[in-house]
């Protein structure tokens, strides 16, 4: 007994031993679990935050996406698109062609001289005046609203001044293919000559005639009815009448010593007979391919106080090959004008002639005759012009040189076209001009 109870005691320790590492195995694996399940909780945790940010990410782009899109979509359907036309300019419109916008500029320098016999003051000695003038510097907008509604804006500088100057302001309502409405600040539809756009006149200015007796464009505030059925065409306009250009409803603007038009009706009308209206759009058969011959005729009935005004004209514009030709009669019959009733008339020719795709020869004749009550000193005033264009780049770059000879002066000054007034005696000009439209 006494040697087994070593072996029992060993026993005893071993198993001891054995059951203290046992215990200690079992507090080590439950502490990795733990650390284990702990870490695993930082993971997921982890993933969960990177999944809410790619979500949020893939959000962001899916919202940016989606922007471009709409915007992309948006600017198809109302255009963005800007260029240069050969014919018109600069142009800013919609893809489908509804909305339009075009800005431009025309910029006419000049140089003058003047000479005038006995045009010194009480006729004692000869004048010759000459230097610069910017005749025309305009700004302008066209363009379409809507695909039907049509608009122009237009300011001048002024000669003398430089002061900027309303033209026209007018929007235009195509109600169907024949009809139109346009409202604002107008040329009255009266003469041919005054309608023309200075950017496309044969000469460097229009006649005395048109200038005198029928206020050169002739812009008026109103209101007019157009019709186009093809080779026949009119407008018919109520107005404030001849000279109401930027005044206010009273035609006086307030001012009582002024007396302005009580009101005005005007209408014109013209009939193609072959060609283009295109080619009716200048006096120069510049880029023809075909002949053209439109006849018209226009009228225009102003009151201003009890004076009446009866403004009637005839024209014709017939355009072969490399010539072109106008002729116009331009009559005003004043009724309860100061010291009685009177006539003013005249007559105008002009023609010209491309040498070549650059160069045109032109000469223009008009006689303007003055009832005794308008003008009690020289009753005829007969106007000659020639000289020549020459076209750098069409009607967007020209130079025109003219010379103009009135054998027996003007009673009545036209300052637009640089003629004084000297009554009886000969005046002599010389026009260069360069013509620039952007």
């Amino acid at each position: 007994m006494a040697s087994l109870k070593p072996l029992m005691i060993a026993a005893s320790v071993a198993l001891g031993l054995s059951t203290a590492a046992r215990g200690a195995d079992t507090a080590t694996t439950q502490d990795l679990a733990a650390q284990v399940k702990a870490l695993q909780a930082k993971v997921d945790n982890l993933e969960g935050k990177t999944a809410a940010s790619q979500a949020e990410v893939s959000a962001t782009i899916d919202s940016v996406m989606k922007d471009a899109d709409a915007r992309s979509k948006s600017m198809a359907l109302t255009g963005g698109m800007a260029g240069y036309d050969d014919t018109k300019g600069f142009v800013i419109q919609s893809a489908n062609g509804d909305f339009s916008l075009h800005p431009w500029i025309q910029f006419m320098p000049r140089y003058v001289a003047n000479y005038a016999k006995d045009g010194k003051g009480g006729g004692t000695a000869d004048t010759t005046d000459d230097g610069f003038e910017i005749r025309r510097l305009k700004f302008g907008l066209d363009g379409k609203l809507y695909n039907n509604i049509e608009y122009l804006f237009l300011w001048n500088t002024l000669q003398h001044s430089g002061n900027l100057n309303l033209e026209q302001a007018w929007m235009k309502w195509s109600i169907n293919d024949q009809f139109a409405l346009r409202a604002g600040q107008i040329k009255d539809p009266f003469t041919h000559e005054g309608l023309i756009s200075d950017t496309r006149l044969l000469t460097a200015e229009r006649s005395y005639l048109v200038d005198v007796l029928a206020h050169n464009q002739n812009l008026v505030q109103g209101v007019s009815l157009i019709w186009n059925a093809g080779d026949l065409r009119a407008e018919v306009a109520f107005t404030d009448g001849i000279g109401s250009q930027n005044t206010n409803f009273q035609n006086n603007n307030g001012d009582p010593t002024v007396v302005g038009p009580n009101f005005g009706l005007a209408g014109r009308a013209e009939y193609k007979l072959f060609g283009n209206w295109n080619q009716y759009d200048d006096f120069t058969a510049l880029g023809n391919d075909k002949d053209m011959l439109v006849v018209g005729g226009g009228l225009d009935v102003t009151e201003t106080g009890s004076r009446d005004d009866w403004r009637h004209t005839v024209d014709g514009q017939w355009e072969t090959g490399p010539l072109s030709v106008y002729g116009a009669y331009i009559g005003d019959w004043v009724h309860n004008g100061p010291g009685g009733d009177s006539y003013n008339f005249g007559v105008m020719a002009q023609a010209g002639y491309l040498l070549n795709k650059q160069w045109e020869a032109f000469g223009r004749f008009d006689w303007t005759h003055f009832d005794k009550k308008t003008a009690p000193g020289t009753r005829n005033v007969t106007e000659f012009t020639a000289g020549v264009n020459y076209y750098m780049h069409k009607h967007n770059a020209k130079f025109t040189v003219e010379a103009v000879y009135l054998p027996k002066g003007a009673p009545i000054a036209d300052d637009l076209s640089d003629v004084i007034a000297n009554d009886g005696h000969t005046e002599i000009l010389l026009r260069a001009q360069f013509q620039l439209v952007l």
